[in-house]
């Protein structure tokens, strides 16, 4: 690290995380795999699954272009979804 560069320490900011699923319906049909369950349990391991769990220490946004992936993921959690 350049020590003459100056570093913000705290700029108010709150950082999140913007997840996409991807791919959803080949790797349903190809290899047997839902991604939205998977994303869930990830997730849910790291108790992130929820609003109220995650909301005083990172937003998540749970992103695809895909419908039937966010249809999905909408029964098991109740983070936004783009």
């Amino acid at each position: 690290m350049n020590k003459d560069v100056p570093r913000v320490q705290n700029a108010g900011t709150k950082v999140g995380l913007y997840i996409e699923i991807k791919q959803y319906a080949y790797y349903q049909k190809e290899m047997g795999v839902d991604m939205a369950e998977k994303l869930f349990e990830v997730l849910d391991q790291n108790k992130l699954a929820q609003v109220t769990d995650c909301e005083s220490t990172i937003p998540i946004i749970i992103q695809s272009f895909e419908e039937d992936a966010l249809a999905k993921f909408a029964t098991l959690s109740d983070l936004p979804l783009i």
